[in-house]
């Protein structure tokens, strides 16, 4: 897997850094090394302090830096997009809370694009060995798209829960009662749909050695999802993003970029 880390003070200190390092432990992964400039004054420095940076981790053909001038945002986009990466880790700087609705950082207009899975670090790079997957139930699943984009990912993982939120709001009409109520394992073995997609999902994960469970949870999607994941012990989050445009986007509120701003540890948009 070939990972795309921005770094911005580049320091085996920046977060992306830490997390990246941990998903190469034990892996075949190439990691590249990405700092961004604002005047091409500034490029000699950065690239001597790059390769620093490698040589202290140990050097080697799976660690790679480069240097561009330009906006943050947009260079690191185009370098992801046109080098081939399989996944991009930045960083998330948490803004004011009264400045959070007029101004967007450099993750949220990565995310914006939805160009490839975006691994955003927040809070501690931890290994990665309890994932939270957030699952929607649109085709294809989340966790198939995982498996099929980042096998790497889940390699590393002990744990895996997935979630699914059943919000009355969004419920279709003439869903009984209970199974507004119910958790997961009653879920199942009523074969209501919900259930299937669970089962189905533990299924795909049965011949990895991940420890496989299915979650429910009742309310706003986003609140359950931000409840479950302060609540629960785990490494990282994983959600799928809105491929949506214009007003349905709007309509839609947008819940990745939601969850993103209230969250406390590592979030993995596809």
């Amino acid at each position: 897997m070939d990972i795309l880390v921005a770094t911005r003070h580049m320091s085996d200190r920046d977060l992306p850094v830490q997390m990246a390092l941990r998903l190469q432990n034990g892996a075949n992964n190439t990691l590249t090394f990405l700092h961004v400039a604002a005047t091409d004054e500034q490029r000699p420095a950065a690239e001597r302090t790059l390769k620093a940076l490698r040589t202290a981790l140990g050097g080697g053909p799976a660690l790679r830096s480069m240097v561009r001038v330009g906006k943050i945002a947009a260079t690191i986009l185009a370098t992801a997009t046109d080098g081939g990466f399989d996944l991009l880790v930045v960083g998330h700087r948490p803004r004011h809370a009264r400045l959070r609705p007029f101004r967007i950082g450099p993750a949220e207009r990565i995310l914006a694009s939805r160009r490839l899975p975006t691994l955003v670090v927040r809070g501690e790079a931890s290994a990665i060995r309890h994932v939270l997957l957030c699952e929607s139930g649109r085709e294809p699943t989340l966790l198939a798209r995982v498996q099929a984009q980042l096998p790497a990912l889940l390699a590393q993982a002990e744990r895996l829960t997935v979630l699914h939120v059943m919000s009355q709001i969004a419920a279709a009409p003439g869903v009984p009662g209970w199974e507004l109520r119910a958790d997961a394992e009653a879920l199942i073995e009523e074969g209501t749909p919900e259930g299937q997609l669970l089962e189905e999902e533990i299924a795909l994960l049965e011949p990895a050695p991940v420890e496989p469970e299915a979650k429910v949870r009742h309310g706003l999607v986003v609140d359950e999802i931000l409840a479950e994941a302060r609540e629960g012990d785990y490494d990282v989050v994983i959600i799928g993003a809105i491929h949506e445009t214009g007003w349905r986007r709007y309509l839609l509120d947008d819940l990745a970029d939601q969850i993103l701003r209230e969250v406390d540890r590592p979030v993995l948009v596809l």
